[in-house]
């Protein structure tokens, strides 16, 4: 019998791109067990709306076509506005791949859980082999990149409404050479101080995005940070170089 495996939301903390690593490594997994993987986010996921776009039910797919040809509905029958509003402990226990997530099992304990065919599973996990992370949780290693661009091209694919904002942003605002710099704010300054590390200041990353720079004097320069005092930085030190996308930031990222 064919098995399935659900795959579904952690929420709280986790971004936007920690779920996409998320979903990745539970492919990973599945490929290598022959489960078959369905995405289905429910609204834990930070970037679920009430009224999603397109009347989509599922946050996954705002953004991204199925990762299969099997849907919801081919493996179960209970209703997508069901899962939506579901806590992971509310499905039969027989069901859950992985008892990680204790608060939510306070949170949500269910007198009359939904069960689950025996073939079908559900997970929030970041699965793990031998005692590793399949992707590991801090860092994409060099040996890991072809293998998740790979896995990208086939599975991640962007909805063709969000390849067209991109594509047109790309057209209106990229010069012919350009330099991304991705910076974090203060969201993660404890667990490096608690590492043992400090968190690098804005200027070490242009210092290095500079050298690029002294190359193609006619770049431009794109910063990816969730925090407002980096982007106030940013602007302030390549003034009319730097390409922005209005966004909603925050003081901390």
């Amino acid at each position: 019998m064919q098995r399935f495996r659900i795959i579904t939301s952690r929420g709280g903390g986790c971004g936007f791109f920690s779920h996409v690593f998320q979903v990745l490594g539970q492919i990973i997994e599945c490929r290598e067990q022959g489960v078959i993987p369905i995405v289905f986010f429910r609204q834990n996921f930070a970037y679920w709306e009430k009224e999603g776009p397109r009347r989509s039910l599922n946050p996954w797919e705002y953004y991204f076509h199925p990762v299969t040809d099997y849907t919801l509905q081919d493996v179960i029958d209970i209703h997508p506005a069901r899962l939506l509003i579901a806590g992971l402990y509310d499905f039969d226990r027989a069901a859950i791949m992985d008892y990680t997530r204790e608060e939510e099992r306070r949170l949500s304990v269910s007198e009359a859980p939904l069960v689950l065919p025996a073939n079908v599973s559900i997970s929030n996990i970041y699965p793990h082999y031998k005692g590793e992370p399949v992707i590991p949780f801090r860092e994409v290693r060099e040996k890991d990149r072809s293998t998740l661009h790979k896995l990208v091209g086939e599975y991640v694919r962007a909805k063709d409404h969000i390849c067209s904002i991109v594509s047109e942003f790309q057209k209106r605002s990229f010069r012919d050479h350009m330099v991304a710099i991705h910076i974090r704010g203060q969201e993660h300054a404890h667990e490096i101080g608690q590492s043992g590390f400090e968190l690098a200041p804005p200027q070490r990353f242009f210092d290095e995005a500079d050298q690029y720079l002294e190359q193609h004097p006619g770049a431009g320069v794109l910063v990816a940070t969730e925090s407002s005092e980096v982007a106030d930085s940013a602007r302030a030190y390549y003034g009319d170089r730097l390409v922005k996308y209005p966004a909603q930031l925050s003081p901390e990222g």
